[in-house]
């Protein structure tokens, strides 16, 4: 607030100052001058005057009645310093005091010439000895008067005018000075409190109010800070309601959230128990079924060898793929099981790749040869063959998407790749691709093949049979070893599943 009043006191006390200096300095120069003219005008009068009392004297040659006319007029005007007279040809006729200045920087120093308008050509015949004046602009100079003032009068003048001016001034600056005080203080002191009441009021003080005691712009700026007030008290009211009903209603909230929220972890742990319960229900099924599977396909190879008519082996063989069939059912059941209950073991062993791409390749050969399709194995020259990881499950995944392919594909070919994606210490990634040119899947059906029991729809209408465990436990089992599967397809233009 302090800048305020400075403010004020600079707006008011600016003008006032500069119209003071301005007309002091006009005065007293104009003073001074006037001094000046007057001192010079003053000379200037004197030497005349006495030029003119002197044209007798001189005319007559009274020296006497000269230096009475001198010493009269010095004792008439004492700031007379010295009078000298001279005539028309130079000679001196009179001095009269000194012509020392006291004050040398200053010309005090007054002439006037010695004139009339007579014609004196009778007188001068009467001395041939001396020459005749001659008439300048129609008058006869007789001689000139010389007369020095003293200017210490006029110099104490001045500095009295100085004196005055100066403090005449600073009592205006200083009536100016208390009157902007007067008037910033009475202007200032409301908007001080204006400022420490908002303050206040910003700190909470909601109570805060001025008085409003000035009148004009201020005093409407004081109604208006109070009216702003009471609609800041009242909003803060409403507001301090409206947050506790609103706290009210959210704590109520929280604790019906609380409740679900237990209720939530209930039914979650009882549908994790419930899922664990059949898990080792699956598994324990799957094994319980396998056993008495693997019997039947035992003796079903077993009745193979004995003597049998074609309707006896047509029936076996019925049998067999029927097994065969369930047995790979059990066989992902159990799987999936497994791995959703997190009890899958990746193996760490040494193994050949190409044994066992091969292994898995051939034992579908026979698949794709019913079919008229051509199974082509590539795996690339600079691949590694000696690895350390899991064949089983390598060969479980390229049995179930080479499966698949040839499953879903009437005519074409079945191609399989093996690369090698990046190569580090004691690491390789490899990159395989099982691509057909098959029926092909829908992109809206693409992110769901990999779900549990889900097959695309065209798989579902143009194929029958299988459960839709096969890609999920594909995916689960890339995943596990630290990869990621994907499927790039079109409808009719074949499939490429790649991890």
């Amino acid at each position: 607030m302090h800048n305020i009043r400075q403010q004020i006191l600079f707006i008011a006390l600016l003008p006032a100052l500069l119209l003071i200096a301005v007309l002091s300095v006009y005065l007293l120069l104009t003073r001074l001058q006037d001094l000046e003219k007057q001192f010079y005008s003053w000379g200037d009068v004197l030497s005349e005057q006495l030029a003119t009392a002197s044209i007798n004297s001189v005319l007559s040659s009274k020296h006497n009645a000269l230096v009475l006319l001198a010493e009269e007029t010095r004792h008439l005007h004492p700031d007379i310093l010295g009078i000298k007279m001279m005539d028309s040809h130079g000679l001196v006729l009179l001095q009269s005091g000194d012509n020392t200045s006291p004050l040398p920087q200053i010309d005090n120093q007054f002439e006037a010439t010695i004139t009339t308008n007579y014609d004196l050509q009778d007188i001068y015949r009467y001395y041939p000895d001396q020459p005749v004046p001659q008439p300048e602009n129609g008058q006869l100079k007789l001689g000139k008067v010389v007369l020095w003032l003293d200017p210490t009068p006029m110099v104490k003048k001045k500095r009295e005018i100085i004196t005055t001016t100066v403090t005449l001034t600073l009592i205006g600056l200083a009536l100016t000075a208390l009157l902007a005080l007067f008037l910033s203080s009475r202007l200032a002191k409301p908007l001080e409190q204006l400022t420490q009441a908002a303050r206040d009021l910003r700190q909470g003080k909601l109570g805060t109010r001025v008085k409003t005691d000035a009148s004009g712009e201020i005093g409407e700026l004081q109604a208006a800070f109070n009216e702003m007030a009471d609609e800041i008290s009242i909003a803060s009211e409403n507001l301090h309601a409206q947050v506790e009903q609103a706290t009210i209603e959210l704590q109520e909230s929280m604790e019906i959230l609380e409740i679900r929220n237990v209720e939530l972890d209930l039914a979650r742990k009882r549908a994790v128990e419930a899922n664990r319960i059949k898990s080792e229900f699956l598994a324990n099924m799957s094994h319980e079924i396998r056993t008495p599977m693997n019997g039947i396909l035992g003796f079903t190879s077993l009745l193979a060898n004995t003597e049998l008519d074609q309707m006896q082996t047509e029936y076996l063989e019925t049998i067999k793929v029927s097994s065969n069939n369930l047995l790979m059912i059990i066989n992902d059941i159990l799987d999936l099981s497994k791995l959703e209950a997190g009890k899958l073991i990746i193996e760490e062993r040494d193994f050949s790749l190409r044994q066992c791409f091969h292994g898995a390749i051939s034992l579908l050969a026979p698949l794709a040869h019913e079919k008229q399709l051509e199974l082509i194995p590539l795996i690339y020259n600079d691949m590694p063959d000696s690895l350390q990881g899991d064949p089983t499950r390598i060969a479980q995944i390229i049995t179930n998407l080479v499966n698949n392919a040839i499953k879903f594909t009437n005519e074409g070919e079945v191609v399989l790749r093996v690369m090698v994606e990046a190569e580090g210490d004691n690491k390789v990634i490899l990159k395989t691709t099982v691509t057909d040119t098959g029926i092909g899947i829908p992109e809206e059906d693409q992110t769901e093949i990999f779900s549990a029991f889900s097959q695309g729809k065209a798989y579902s209408i143009n194929t029958t049979g299988g459960t839709g465990l096969g890609l999920n436990i594909c995916k689960r089992l890339v995943e596990a070893m630290h990869g990621a599967i994907s499927v790039h397809s079109s409808p009719g233009a074949g499939s490429s599943f790649e991890f």
